[in-house]
């Protein structure tokens, strides 16, 4: 019986380790989530600002704000709205101008050097219009340097044909394109 004894207390070891173990790693998970620092992912914010409707023909701005509660500079790089979004609408430019846009087959990418101080914010306007009646909605991509990296907002208008009456000058032909008055 002597010999059975270092066995039984190496059994009892290894069964008291198996349930500590995992025990003393959820602890330390636990402690891990409630005491890390917040992270710049949840406290840089992107919104979209665009009225929720418009008749084919009007003119208005869709506009981004990127807000930087963090206590370090970040830079807004780019932003990427949906094609699909884009298919209501002509876009006249956008302030501040974007460095360069292309497309793809998801997203139209428009590329910006965007400086945002510690718990500053910056804006980008794009300055649209309504051509085409439907509901129009679509995701913008903000891509942010650091940790951040890619945070999304979603924008959603719908254009409506303008109400005709009996009479009016209006007639049921396209939307006339007002082009930007360059400047």
């Amino acid at each position: 019986m002597a010999k059975s004894q270092p066995h039984t207390f190496l059994a009892a070891v290894l069964v008291v380790c198996v349930l500590l173990v995992p025990i003393g790693v959820g602890a330390g998970i636990v402690y891990y989530v409630l005491n890390k620092p917040e992270v710049e992912v949840r406290r840089v914010v992107v919104e979209a600002i665009a009225p929720t409707q418009v008749d084919e023909g009007d003119i208005f701005e869709l506009t981004v704000v990127v807000q930087n509660h963090t206590d370090q500079a970040v830079n807004l790089n780019g932003l990427d709205l949906a094609v699909g979004y884009f298919e209501g609408f002509v876009l006249f430019g956008t302030t501040p101008d974007y460095l360069t846009e292309s497309e793809g087959r998801m997203f139209r990418a428009f590329e910006y050097n965007v400086p945002i101080a510690a718990g500053g914010n910056a804006q980008i306007v794009f300055r649209m219009q309504a051509i085409n009646a439907g509901d129009w909605s679509g995701d913008i991509d903000a891509r942010i340097s650091g940790s951040t990296g890619t945070l999304t907002t979603h924008a959603h208008t719908v254009v409506t044909v303008p109400q005709r009456f009996p009479g009016s000058p209006i007639d049921d032909g396209p939307p006339l394109l007002i082009e930007p008055n360059p400047e």
